[in-house]
């Protein structure tokens, strides 16, 4: 089991490596310092397991916009609604291959990311946030035309 979890972490670092970014950590702590764009998890892990990790992630406004993949072998339909109710934006049974990953990968970081990120950083969903970027523009825009109205 030991070999198992070791091939597993290591099989996780290559695919970050190999599908987003040039940084692997390890642990929730420094998933929490660095604030990942994306976060592979496994359900099962030795001191905190996936669910826990995506509660974690999801309870703290600085890190709740991040998807989380969760990479498994528990693949019951129970494991899968566990694990999506937790937090998860993706579950993947192993073995999976690299493909359906990075396409998986990019559908996380897509439009439900972007607005879930925006709303993160503005408090504003993407409808209101271009509707404050065009008033202050149109406002901009009066105020150069129309100096004595301001």
């Amino acid at each position: 089991m030991k070999t198992m979890n070791k091939e597993s972490t290591r099989l996780r670092g290559k695919v970050l490596t190999a599908l987003y970014t040039k940084k692997y950590v390890k642990g929730d702590k420094k998933a929490l310092e660095i604030i990942p764009d994306l976060i592979l998890t496994d359900l099962m892990m030795p001191k905190m397991d996936g669910g826990e990790l995506c509660l974690k992630i999801r309870s703290n406004d600085a890190t709740s916009h991040i998807p989380i993949i969760m990479l498994t072998t528990k693949d019951t339909l129970d494991d899968k609604i566990s694990g999506l109710q937790s937090g998860a934006d993706d579950y993947i049974s192993k073995p999976f291959h690299m493909a359906e990953l990075r396409v998986r990968q990019e559908m996380n970081l897509s439009r439900s990311t972007l607005s879930r990120k925006l709303h993160a950083l503005t408090g504003q969903s993407p409808t209101e946030f271009i509707r404050t970027i065009r008033l202050k523009r149109a406002a901009s825009l009066l105020d150069q035309n129309f100096p004595q109205l301001f």
